[in-house]
């Protein structure tokens, strides 16, 4: 299975307001269609799924199935753990590098001297392995951001990720019936130009920030970025729709935090 990053590389790196990746068509078409056709239906991700006990829909709220639950749930079709083992393992993770390598070594110097070389990590899947096994742990999720039948809302402030994360990924399998408005990610930057405001959270306050790019909710849409301090994210307002906001996300846990926000917390 091809991955999402197949058509990537670094000229693709765009550096305002902080280095990220826009893919659109990230899939041959053949490919998309068949995933969207195949995604999960909310019954499986909201109400008989066990992380979320009560399995309440709510409005506009997120629920996921991570890699390892993907991998053992026999009602997914064989396209999700297929898909799952090949966005988790040593060869996405070159092409991860292949496109952020030298990213990741600005925003964070000290890589090397935590990790050895990072082209040489051999990378394991989050929750079948621990920090034990390997100091990279890698995961593939199916989310979506369940329908908005109250108000309209955001499924999430502007907020840097957790603190231990080398990147993130999204990828939009939006339903191509779905004509609401919002669900778009946000990405900001600091209007100083220095760190500030961030509640315990990791949220931010607003008045601190700016909004510098909007880049829609689309299908077959990749965004990824590396994390640092200045990796400022949110989600905009979604309409009131029945549809959820589908996507995919991609994430790379490492057995330490790489960067310190407190001392950039209010008080």
């Amino acid at each position: 299975m091809k991955s999402v990053l197949e058509k990537a590389s670094a000229e693709h790196v765009q550096s305002e307001p902080f280095p990220h990746i826009v893919i659109n068509g990230a899939l041959d078409e053949d490919q998309y269609l068949e995933m969207e056709r195949k995604y999960p239906s909310p019954e499986i991700l909201i109400q008989d799924n066990p992380r979320y006990p009560g399995n309440d829909p709510a409005n506009n709220k997120r629920f996921g199935l991570m890699g390892i639950d993907i991998l053992h749930d026999s009602r997914l079709d064989s396209i999700w753990s297929d898909f799952v083992r090949s966005h988790t393992d040593r060869r996405f993770f070159q092409q991860v590098l292949d496109v952020f390598q030298h990213h990741f070594l600005d925003l964070s110097p000290s890589l090397n001297d935590w990790f050895g070389p990072l082209g040489q990590v051999e990378p394991r899947l989050r929750y079948a392995n621990t920090f034990d096994d390997a100091p990279i742990l890698l995961d593939a999720t199916i989310v979506i951001n369940s329908a908005v039948v109250e108000e309209h809302t955001t499924v999430r402030r502007p907020h840097v990720d957790r603190l231990c994360k080398l990147y993130s990924g999204l990828f939009y399998l939006r339903d191509s019936a779905d004509e609401s408005s919002g669900g778009d990610l946000l990405l900001y930057r600091f209007k100083s130009g220095m760190p500030g405001g961030f509640y315990e959270n990791r949220e931010i306050d607003e008045k601190h920030i700016e909004c510098v790019k909007r880049i829609p909710y689309q299908r077959n849409t990749l965004v990824m970025f590396p994390h640092s301090i200045n990796a400022l994210h949110g989600v905009s307002v979604r309409s009131l729709t029945s549809f959820p906001r589908r996507l995919l996300t991609f994430s790379c846990d490492t057995y330490r935090d790489l960067y310190d926000i407190s001392p950039y917390q209010v008080r």
